[in-house]
């Protein structure tokens, strides 16, 4: 009976001890208050706050749009066999692009938001590729997000707000060209971005933009056009945009990704999203609580040290009322939500 005793004493020492990642709520809807209210008991790394009003897990789950890179596809480039030649022991312990190069600050620190559509593989590459543009001196260029999501997903068989795969951008960016674009409501470039999620949460479902969706989970992709929109002076044949090459970064090497970024600028990297990461508010991430719902990619503009932890950061595609104005730090170094596992780089076409 004694040892009986014992072993439940222990189990519950032990329970009362784990660091790692809580399943708790996992039932629950991750955008529920008492789930962030339990994200937050744990004093963990990093605080939780409400990103979504009014909204379900249903309504932006969908959001984490990239799909896993495949073996031998023919998409997939090799990974870069002429890294930067960087001593990765005098990289800076803290580095933000928009230091770096203050003539690109408005690029680097533009924050998207890809609305009712899963396609943040979209944006996460085309915003690192816009930034390396202004700091190749090649002006201030936005690519459109459009164009990759209907047109660049469907020439390699993809349904762009269902999701598609970040070396799709990539690979259409080298071999067909990308036309200019800027987000909604912009009028900016050859074909500007039209997805746009109608008002929610204050019992408001009133269509109140062009071309918002109202009461789906994700919207339709939109048809491609290989036509720029009226009025643009110049046709799209004539306003593509081509990359001299891209290329994958070097796998679970956080050293290497660094070198990359303080030699060429910003970098599309993916990693694993769990529920808790929705609503993150500040801090360093790391998971925490809940389930995994997808595969996102960001844009990561820099890396430092937040309370002795090591951390990347990243630029994301959730508006700028989600996270920290839109920014977010995540753990690096030890590929957590395997964010080292998989990123692409590339280089403009002058």
């Amino acid at each position: 009976m004694l040892s009986v005793v014992l072993v439940i004493l222990a189990l519950i020492a032990c329970a009362q001890s784990y660091n790692g990642p809580h399943p708790i709520f996992a039932d629950f809807d991750a955008l529920s208050e008492e789930f962030i209210d339990h994200i937050n008991s744990l004093d963990t790394s990093w605080k939780a706050g409400q990103n979504f009003p009014g909204k379900k897990e249903e309504d932006v789950r969908h959001l984490c749009g990239t799909l896993e890179p495949e073996l031998n596809d023919s998409l997939e480039a090799d990974i870069d066999d002429d890294p930067p030649t960087i001593d990765y022991d005098a990289l800076p312990a803290s580095f933000d692009a928009r230091t770096r190069w203050p003539k690109c600050n408005s690029s680097i620190s533009t924050i998207s938001d890809q609305d009712n559509c899963g396609n943040c593989w979209a944006f996460g590459s085309a915003f690192a590729i816009n930034d390396r543009y202004c700091i190749n001196n090649m002006g201030t260029l936005q690519l459109s997000v459009q164009y990759i999501t209907s047109c660049c997903a469907r020439a390699y068989r993809y349904n762009g707000c269902g999701g598609a795969k970040i070396s799709t951008a990539y690979a259409c960016w080298q071999k067909y060209g990308i036309p200019t674009g800027g987000q909604f409501g912009s009028n900016y470039g050859c074909q500007p971005y039209t997805i746009k999620d109608c008002p929610r949460g204050n019992g408001n479902n009133d269509v109140t933009f062009s071309g918002c969706t109202v009461n789906k989970e994700t919207s339709d992709t939109p048809p491609c056009s290989e036509c720029c929109d009226a009025g643009y002076p110049k046709q799209l044949n004539d306003d593509r945009h081509f990359a001299k090459s891209y290329y994958q970064l070097k796998s679970n090497n956080a050293p290497a990704i660094q070198a990359e970024i303080y030699a060429h600028g910003p970098v599309t990297l993916t990693f694993y999203v769990y529920q808790d990461f929705m609503n993150y508010k500040s801090g360093v991430y790391k998971y925490t609580s809940g389930k995994y719902i997808g595969k996102h990619a960001v844009k990561i503009i820099g890396w430092g040290l937040e309370d002795c932890l090591p951390y990347w950061l990243a630029v994301n595609s959730w508006g700028p009322q989600w996270g920290d104005n839109g920014f977010f730090k995540i753990l690096r170094g030890s590929n957590n939500c395997k964010i080292e596992s998989y990123g692409m780089a590339g280089i403009p076409k002058s």
